[in-house]
């Protein structure tokens, strides 16, 4: 038998709109290829192609299964496109206006800051916190058991309780007082710089909730911040 070629493996390209934008001029020459294929050894493309067996309800998926997980790759690779774009945009943007890098990157750093603080305050307690609570959870058992016993130092008893409770009680309070009070000065030095650097944005014509990433999401909170300044200065 002579030599045979095995099949060209043929990827479907994805069409793409004539028209040329500028997200795509900076689509670098990697990522407008085609997916990677593995290729085909000549035992692959010889070998007969085996009857598919059946598969049982609990191994095989259904049509609907299918369906549901490949909208949900397509969703995802949609949203990972989106946020591509969207770097690509404020990239092209920051290129034609350098002027703005330096604005841009202190805001985000003000962003962070906020973010940071946060991202303490959902962070459970300490180490030394959980210690203290123990700590005073036993001592308070302690107390219990001897009030029980002494009746005679009843009122002294309780009122080492009533102490401990409210020592437990401020352990959650001011922990979220103070993380509020990091919060509200992280949001109030991004409100000033914002004010501060808003002139910049203005003479370049540029929005910066485009430019920085995340900006947008705290608008509300920004608002809010720059009306409690107000009225304070007032």
């Amino acid at each position: 038998m002579g030599f045979r070629l095995p099949p060209i493996v043929t990827v479907p390209y994805p069409r793409r709109p004539m028209t040329t934008s500028a997200d795509e001029l900076t689509t670098s020459p990697a990522e407008a290829l085609p997916a990677k294929t593995e290729p085909v050894s000549d035992a692959a493309v010889h070998e007969p192609v085996a009857a598919a067996e059946p598969t049982t309800a609990s191994h095989a998926g259904t049509p609907l299964d299918d369906a549901a997980a490949e909208r949900r790759r397509l969703e995802a690779e949609l949203a990972a496109i989106e946020r591509k774009r969207e770097e690509l945009s404020r990239a092209l943007i920051v290129n034609a206006h350098p002027e703005l890098a330096d604005p841009i990157r202190v805001l985000t750093g003000r962003l962070y800051a906020v973010a940071r603080v946060e991202e303490r305050m959902r962070e459970p307690l300490s180490k030394a916190e959980v210690r203290k609570v123990e700590s005073l959870g036993k001592k308070r058992e302690s107390l219990v058991l001897k009030r029980a016993e002494l009746d005679a130092k009843r009122l002294e008893l309780e009122a080492e309780l009533a102490q401990l409770d409210h020592e437990l009680a401020l352990l959650g309070e001011e922990r979220t007082k103070s993380f509020d009070r990091e919060r509200n000065d992280a949001l109030e030095q991004l409100v000033v710089t914002l004010a501060q650097l808003g002139p910049a944005f203005d003479q370049a014509g540029v929005d910066p909730v485009r430019l920085v990433e995340g900006l947008d999401a705290r608008m509300a909170d920004i608002k809010a911040t720059a009306e409690s300044l107000a009225s304070r200065t007032n």
